[in-house]
């Protein structure tokens, strides 16, 4: 009975966890994590930076991920370029160009992770 007990709240402590770090579609137009997540895998992708219709960008790497940018990124278009800006504002990733990102594949997207940036692959 103990054992069932723990084992179901277990379940449902999980299942809060990923229901509450669902990502957020940001009025700007890309998917970002919700504020006070924290955490994330250290794995690497490396792909260009593709627009993406529900994402605003994703990333190919072999496969296509929609790219889950952290809480405070923003997006723009420019010249029908989407970009990426940091919390200063700074212009950190744009669509067509071949980076590299930190972060972990979760749920068939990209998490971006740090500081979010993509470098130059």
């Amino acid at each position: 009975m103990a054992r069932s007990l723990l084992a179901l709240v277990l379940a449902i402590s999980v299942g809060a966890c990923q229901a509450s770090g669902q990502p957020i579609h940001d009025p700007s137009g890309i998917l970002v994590q919700p504020s006070g997540v924290v955490g994330c895998t250290a794995e690497v992708t490396t792909g260009q930076l593709i627009a993406d219709a529900d994402a605003g960008i994703a990333i190919e790497d072999g496969q296509h991920l929609p790219i889950v940018w952290p809480a405070s990124f923003r997006a723009r278009t420019v010249n029908g370029t989407v970009e990426v800006l940091d919390t200063a504002g700074t212009v950190v990733a744009q669509t067509g160009t071949n980076v590299r990102i930190t972060g972990g594949q979760i749920d068939g997207r990209w998490l971006a992770c740090g500081d979010g940036s993509p470098r130059p692959s």
